[in-house]
């Protein structure tokens, strides 16, 4: 509910219909003329267009599809050239981290760019077969997803370590003007921070986030990248010996020093790292071949007992939530279109009220009948919207006070699930407010009416008592 996708399928239902790809806030009635780089466009074309052939199911199958197809394409590859052993221990040591961001996002595209990238500049194919391939991947990437950019670093990576075959780093520059905005849509990955006005949990650092959701999943990520490094220390003899090992270790220390920085860059420290860890094993099995044969042949009945728990550390690593079956399936979440459904029907009346999780969900449901107050896109809001408005207003209720008369709020729709600092104890005042009714409530969503004549049969019908929330007026 609280993820991009529902704005991504508006996006490629408005874009399929005008032949516009949208390069302005549409959707909120707070900046409607804010202009941005619409740099995900193609995703959500082809989104929607997979959920109006097979439904939210569909996508979630066709998402899986990709994630596996990336999967094998790294296994396949590193199993030819290392072996089962080496290839598998490297895969079920990154597997957490691989699967930390599994939604159906333009990511998941980005992740299996990289490793076609990656095979296609490896390969033994002709230069100018390579050229062609790779503008062609680096084209339809820049439509998809802002990380083209990491296509430029991949390759730059290798020209640095092979130093040769120069012409590819231009063909690929020359790919990335060919988007809807040419230079502008080029050249915005590095502009995209410039006026962010909010900061989002994928964003921040693993050790901020330690202080705020103790998840395993942060630990793991640095305990990993310890190891990581360390491994790597150990096999620095081999890096002179193997260009290709220092090209995708290099890939792997950058994306490990990204996600130490930005944990949403986990999964591409993950892809890599399994690429590297898998050389690094082979190469000291390799070394210490007697050593390692002796201590397996003691150690193969203690690593065929703890197989099962090992399993078990991984899944409950891999949820995030500690319970490895809370996300399991296909479709929506049971229950999350509901509070839309109860929205629609009600003809619940505007301007409304929303938290910016909520706001890819309602613009999905209700647009263009209704249009937010934010959704979940920093860079297409001015920064002083959040600080000066969206913020302020949910801390102070002198701020509230002000912009609910400036903006005449009728409807307050707000995701639950919100663990800002500020988010939990807006509700709580919103609910002991004498001029808003709560209409709606489960396990993702509360939805408040004004308290007016104009929604007064609303609130007869189906208006909650202060019990349903445990709290005192």
């Amino acid at each position: 509910m609280a993820s991009d996708l529902g704005r991504h399928l508006k996006n490629g239902e408005i874009i399929l219909d005008t032949k516009n790809p949208i390069t302005v806030n549409l959707y909120s009635y707070t900046n409607s003329n804010y202009p941005f780089v619409n740099h995900h466009w193609g995703f959500g074309v082809l989104a929607f267009l997979g959920y109006k052939a097979f439904g939210f199911a569909g996508l979630t199958i066709f998402n899986f599809v990709l994630i596996s197809l990336t999967l094998v394409l790294v296994l396949q590859y590193r199993y030819k050239q290392m072996g089962l052993f080496c290839t598998l221990s490297g895969f079920l040591i990154m597997l957490p981290l691989l699967t930390y961001r599994t939604e159906i996002r333009p990511e998941t595209f980005s992740e299996l760019f990289m490793v076609l990238t990656v095979i296609l500049l490896l390969s033994k194919l002709k230069l100018w077969t390579k050229i062609m391939l790779l503008f062609l991947l680096q084209t339809l990437w820049v439509n998809i997803h802002v990380f083209f950019v990491f296509g430029l670093l991949i390759t730059a990576t290798y020209l640095l370590t092979k130093r040769r075959d120069w012409i590819l780093l231009p063909a690929q520059i020359v790919a990335c003007l060919l988007n809807p905005l040419g230079l502008r849509g080029a050249l915005y990955p590095l502009q995209i921070f410039n006026d962010y006005g909010y900061r989002i949990v994928e964003n921040q650092t693993p050790f901020l986030l330690l202080k705020v959701i103790p998840s395993p999943i942060y630990y793991y990520l640095l305990v990993i990248g310890a190891f990581f490094f360390l491994i790597m220390l150990l096999s620095i003899k081999s890096w002179t010996k193997s260009p290709d090992f220092l090209f995708v270790g290099l890939l792997a220390l950058v994306f490990l020093a990204g996600s130490l920085k930005m944990v949403r860059l986990m999964p591409y420290f993950g892809l890599f790292g399994l690429i590297t860890l898998s050389y690094c094993f082979w190469y000291l099995a390799s070394k210490y071949k007697g050593v390692l044969v002796h201590l397996f042949s003691q150690s193969v009945v203690l690593a065929l007992s703890g197989g099962i728990g090992t399993v078990v550390i991984l899944a409950l690593l891999y949820s995030n939530l500690f319970n490895p079956f809370i996300n399991f399936g296909v479709g929506l979440m049971p229950g999350v279109e509901k509070s839309a459904q109860f929205f629609t029907e009600n003809k619940l009346p505007g301007p409304i009220f929303n938290n910016y999780d909520a706001g890819g969900y309602l613009i999905f449901y209700l647009y263009p009948q209704q249009k937010v107050f934010v959704d979940n896109r920093p860079e297409t809001y001015p920064s002083d919207f959040f600080t000066g408005k969206y913020v302020p207003m949910q801390e102070n209720e002198e701020v509230w006070e002000e912009l609910s008369r400036e903006y005449s709020f009728n409807t307050i729709y707000f995701y639950r699930r919100d663990y800002t600092p500020w988010a939990q104890p807006f509700l709580i005042r919103r609910l002991n407010d004498p001029d808003w009714a709560p209409v709606f409530v489960d396990d993702y969503a509360l939805i408040m009416v004004k308290r007016s004549p104009q929604n007064q049969n609303i609130i007869d019908d189906y208006e909650l008592p202060p019990a349903t929330f445990l709290i005192s007026h």
